[in-house]
């Protein structure tokens, strides 16, 4: 008798770097199809793809977030049987052979970069029933390993000659990690200075900048900083004329 067992994966988009929970596991069983062969006393998994983790930025992103490619695995609880397989975006994935019992799956999403970055992952469980298609779902979210931000500031020094700072702050408060400001300096036209925090727990945050001269502010700024886990948000950022 051919055995057949699907695990149907959904990849639910996510576009902040704050882990959302998993979907309510739903497990229906079905009656196996004939497209797949499979040996006798095995199963199978099938998986589904869609593309994305894009999200909002005004910072460029140290990495692409579109997704050019996946990394499948399974393990079946208690060892003894497991599965790792690179499959391309938008394509679907199936493999066989897999022993009945309780299995781990988890999906990398990998970026269209050269080389790829890991950015995101979703995991569940699947109960693989001999003679029947389990279908599963799994969500994908980025990945919340901490960052790296280093960005420039940097403001004409026709406005202001001598006696300036910048204060730098990120709402919310990360956990652990401060912002260092470096002292101002010149550079062609500009007056600088240089923001930076390791580490930075992986999200998006407010970066709020005010330039002071002899301690009275004179100009804010704020920008959006999306922190990536294992990367550096870097860029420049100028203060307006106006």
């Amino acid at each position: 008798m051919k055995i057949a067992v699907k695990v149907i994966s959904t990849i639910l988009l996510g576009i902040l770097l704050i882990s959302c929970p998993l979907l309510q596991r739903d497990y229906s069983i079905q009656d196996p199809g004939d497209d797949v062969e499979i040996p006798d006393g095995f199963g199978a998994v099938e998986i589904n793809f869609g593309t994305g983790l894009e999200g909002t930025k005004n910072l460029p992103l140290p990495v692409t977030m579109d997704i050019g490619s996946y990394t499948v695995s399974g393990t079946l609880d208690g060892g003894g049987d497991s599965f790792n397989v690179p499959v391309q975006a938008g394509g679907s994935f199936t493999r066989s052979g897999l022993t009945p019992g309780l299995w781990t799956i988890t999906v990398d999403a990998l970026s269209t970069d050269v080389p790829a970055v890991t950015i995101g992952r979703g995991t569940t469980t699947a109960q693989i029933i001999a003679g029947a298609i389990t279908t599963v779902q799994v969500t994908i979210t980025p990945l919340t390993r901490d960052g790296v931000l280093d960005v420039t500031v940097q403001w004409s020094k026709e406005i202001f000659k001598k006696d300036e700072r910048v204060d730098a702050t990120l709402t919310p408060t990360p956990p652990y990690g401060t912002l260092i400001v470096t002292d101002p300096g010149t550079g062609g036209a500009y007056r600088h200075c240089t923001i930076s925090g390791d580490p930075i727990p992986a999200g998006y945050y407010l970066l709020t900048l005010e330039l002071f001269v002899n301690d009275v502010l004179q100009k804010t700024m704020i920008e959006v900083a999306r922190i990536l886990a294992d990367q550096t948000t870097s860029g420049t950022l100028t203060f307006p004329l106006e």
